[in-house]
């Protein structure tokens, strides 16, 4: 019960930060929604052109600068809840915050747990709200693209299904995304938590600048460890597809690189795992 309190407790401290990105990335997509399909509308500005060119003129390029704006400030808002979200882990371990959090009743690993589990839920919501917004303004992109266009009948091609597109492909394929989606999932939530206790225990006094440096290191040793992970069963697999006649060989290339990013990726995480919870048990002193 007081693992769920805790959690709860972390919910309610960021959730007015990450309602004001929420709102804002829907407000955003809305304007850029309605703002951008008139950008393109050369029907509606056609009077306007004929009378006072260059108002229109200008008329049309801030419909088309807000736009862009728009989206701009859609990624803004996702980076700076990201950035929030980072700060919030960081405060659990490296603040003020952290003399209360690890003088509960409660085990180290469960309050390690109940970080992740915030993290998650936050992530979560923020990547959601991103996605939907930037979905709406796809949308309203595609809208835009096609104002004006002439109304033409394109015959429908007709392209033969490959052989190897069976349902053994389509399977692979779907476990290969899952895979892959969860793996990079599991180390985006796992990463900030292990720069935040390495970088605290590691730096006594300056635990910020020590969280930001460990994030650097972090970072480039996962990149090292992945990239020579990934590196020679994809050139193996591309020489092998290179000396190959079967088009199944070569169509198999990218859920194969999929599966290897899905297992590189949970293997790393759950290593980090049990790294960061030894670390914290083990080596975080409170200060």
């Amino acid at each position: 019960m007081l693992l769920s309190n805790l959690i709860k407790t972390r919910l309610r401290a960021s959730r007015l930060c990450l309602l004001i990105c929420c709102i804002s990335m829907i407000a955003l997509s809305i304007i850029g929604a309605i703002v951008t399909p008139l950008s393109t509308d050369y029907e509606l500005f056609d009077n306007l052109y004929e009378s006072t060119p260059a108002i229109a003129l200008l008329l049309q390029g801030a419909l088309a600068i807000i736009s862009q704006l728009s989206v701009s400030g859609i990624t803004t808002a996702m980076s700076v809840g990201t950035i929030f979200l980072y700060y919030s882990m960081f405060t659990m371990y490296g603040t003020q915050s952290a003399y209360l959090y690890f003088t509960l009743p409660r085990s180290r690993r469960d309050i390690f747990h109940a970080s992740l589990l915030t993290f998650t839920i936050e992530s979560a919501i923020l990547n959601f709200v991103g996605l939907v917004s930037l979905v709406i303004y796809g949308v309203s992109v595609g809208i835009a693209s096609t104002n004006n266009m002439p109304d033409v009948d394109y015959p429908t091609p007709d392209v033969p299904t490959p052989e190897y597109f069976d349902a053994t492909y389509v399977i692979f394929l779907l476990l290969s995304i899952l895979l892959a989606i969860i793996g990079i999932t599991l180390l985006s939530v796992i990463t900030p938590a292990t720069c935040c206790i390495y970088g605290c225990s590691t730096a006594k006094k300056h635990k910020l600048v020590g969280t930001i440096v460990a994030s650097f290191a972090v970072n480039a040793i996962q990149s090292t460890i992945l990239g020579v992970a990934l590196f020679f069963p994809m050139l193996i697999y591309a020489i092998f597809a290179s000396q190959s006649d079967s088009e199944a060989v070569i169509a198999y290339i990218i859920p194969f690189i999929l599966f290897l990013v899905g297992i590189a990726t949970t293997v790393l995480a759950v290593v980090m795992y049990f790294m960061t919870r030894n670390r914290l048990e083990k080596k975080f002193d409170i200060e």
